[in-house]
């Protein structure tokens, strides 16, 4: 089993001793993935740039509520669903990922780590969005999937209504933060904060982008799936006008 060496920091999470042994063999299954989920290939670099990384999201009280209903965008290797269900035992934690080989690991890595209260969603998120996924979740969290305007319609039609759209993000320049914002208002998100976090010791440039769902997101968003990609919402190609199609 990985021998983990942030144990402070994972206990001033809030993370108890049999959570931590998850988070080691979580951190083995990672590093032994038969496909290639993370592009880290140390216990350090684990515990660094996906452990603690994630691990941030409980400083926020959305994430902490009692019986919290979250949706990870974009899951990729199950980073952070898998960590926030090992942090979270009474959340419940859905993973949407359109990829099939990783939704098969991240549902492997639930079942070994015996964490049922990580589901998987194989679906593209505009899809997620446009069906059962609608509107159902408290939070929100997409890390390292794009730009803040395509992520802001990928997750926030997943929001209710009071809910939080959150958006771990590196460096943000004007255009990228003005056209998110306007996006998310589109949305129904307002309220939009960048909160800046600093995850370990030497960590730069790393914020949570927190917004509140305010209202519901208008019928035909988000979009068929590529085209907000093609025409993101926000910018001078994708307003309103343009996002019916």
């Amino acid at each position: 089993m990985a021998r983990l060496t942030q144990g402070k920091a994972y206990a001033e999470a809030g993370l108890s001793e049999a959570a931590q042994q998850q988070l080691s063999r979580l951190a083995d299954i990672l590093l032994m993935a038969p496909v290639n989920v993370t592009a880290t290939r140390s216990t350090e670099d684990v515990e660094l740039r996906h452990f603690l990384d994630c691990l941030v999201l409980l400083e926020l009280p959305a994430v902490r509520v009692p019986g919290a209903q979250l949706v990870d965008v974009g899951s990729g290797g199950g980073l952070p669903a898998l960590v926030l269900g090992i942090a979270l035992p009474q959340a419940r934690i859905v993973a949407v990922e359109s990829i099939g080989k990783k939704c098969d690991f991240i549902r492997g890595a639930a079942a070994e780590l015996e964490l049922d209260n990580v589901v998987v969603e194989c679906v593209r998120a505009e899809e997620f969005g446009q069906s059962v996924g609608r509107e159902r979740f408290g939070v929100a969290v997409s890390r390292a999937v794009g730009a803040l305007g395509l992520v802001a319609e990928f997750c926030a039609p997943l929001v209710k209504v009071d809910g939080f759209f959150v958006a771990m993000k590196g460096r943000l320049d004007v255009s990228e933060w003005s056209e998110g914002v306007m996006a998310l208002g589109i949305l129904g998100v307002e309220q939009v904060e960048q909160i800046p976090v600093v995850p370990f010791v030497g960590a730069r440039n790393r914020c949570l982008v927190v917004g509140r769902k305010v209202r519901s997101t208008p019928a035909g968003l988000p979009r068929r799936p590529g085209i907000a990609a093609k025409r993101p919402l926000g910018s001078g190609a994708g307003k309103w006008g343009a996002a019916r199609e």
